[in-house]
């Protein structure tokens, strides 16, 4: 599995092995179940995307291209913070609720265990 933001390292991609893929998503699944504001979203689709977009609203946005040449772009522009946060929120409907959390736990258990 390729490791996402691993091009932009050293200008070369980094794989995971299925042991440590294993071990990453145990890590976020550690987080998820101890910090009830850490969220993972799930779409119903795989897609092949070629960036990644992290945004924090009223805070900032990353937006890095994944293939190469690689680049990334550091936004802290309130407009442009909120422009990004409504295009994932369009993306991935977010309704935070117990009810969703847990059942993110319950996904990302279950995919971890299907690896196994």
């Amino acid at each position: 599995m390729k490791a996402a933001f691993s091009v932009i390292l050293d200008g070369g991609a980094v794989y995971y092995t299925a042991e440590e893929y294993i071990l990453h998503l145990e890590h976020i699944l550690t987080l998820l179940k101890t910090y009830q504001n850490f969220h993972v979203c799930f779409t119903a689709e795989e897609t092949e995307i070629q960036y990644m977009v992290y945004s924090r609203e009223d805070l900032g946005t990353i937006v890095a291209k994944t293939s190469s040449p690689p680049f990334v772009l550091a936004i802290n522009e309130t407009n442009m913070t909120a422009a990004f946060w409504d295009f994932l929120c369009s993306m991935i409907p977010l309704q935070f609720n117990k009810d969703s959390h847990e059942k993110e736990i319950a996904r990302l258990t279950e995919y971890i265990d299907r690896l196994k």
